[in-house]
């Protein structure tokens, strides 16, 4: 494991190096139950695999400040600094010749890494898994951009988060069926057992190793 990049925004830390192969940037926070060596470990195959850390998922991993009427949290809305961010600081130092690069995350972080693919033409794929599609106006904004290059996208739900409370939240099921008619063809769904905390590490490493496939 080497820290590559260290900012106030995130880190940029490498688990696995291997020239010449995909390149896989997995976004995580230090306050999320991950394991991204771990989750490394069990892909397919050989890849260049980052792990992007980033501390404050609510601001800079929404696209634009929403209230999700979720008492004592605030979504910011300053992903496009995050973005910026790894389409000028993170790639430049990590894509190695024509070599892929995929982006994946869970929960906001799987929103993040769809919207990327709708906002750039860098990223040959995305996994979102168990990602926030519920946020406020994603539907409204996936109905009228489309993704900018043939991507491979990866979309997985667990099927008892439908279950929450919240008036958003519990729409996340339906939000994802919307979202892969949009896709058609290009987007691979997936419904897992379970709910949002359920597997967490396991539902991305699925996602992953299905974009690495082919």
């Amino acid at each position: 494991m080497d820290m590559i990049i260290t900012t106030e925004l995130y880190d940029l830390i490498r688990h696995s190096h291997t020239p010449g192969t995909d390149v896989v940037l997995y976004i995580t926070s230090r306050n999320f139950d991950s394991d991204a060596a771990g989750i490394c470990d069990k892909l397919s195959r050989e890849v260049n695999f980052y792990e992007l850390r980033v501390d404050n998922w609510d601001d800079n991993l929404t696209p634009w400040a929403a209230d999700a009427k979720m008492k004592g949290r605030t979504f910011g809305g300053n992903a496009a600094d995050l973005l910026s961010a790894v389409l000028h600081e993170i790639i430049p130092e990590v894509k190695e010749g024509d070599s892929r690069i995929f982006i994946a995350g869970y929960s906001l972080a799987g929103l993040f890494s769809l919207w990327a693919l709708y906002e750039s033409d860098v990223f040959s794929g995305c996994a979102c898994c168990s990602g926030s599609l519920w946020y406020p106006g994603w539907a409204e904004y996936a109905g009228t951009h489309k993704i900018h290059l043939p991507s491979k996208v990866y979309l997985s739900v667990g099927d008892r988060e439908k279950n929450s409370k919240n008036e958003y939240m519990k729409k996340v099921e339906e939000a994802y069926k919307i979202q892969r008619e949009l896709l058609g063809t290009d987007a691979y769904f997936e419904l897992n057992e379970g709910g949002h905390f359920s597997d967490v590490n396991a539902r991305v490493v699925k996602g992953i190793n299905r974009l690495l496939s082919n």
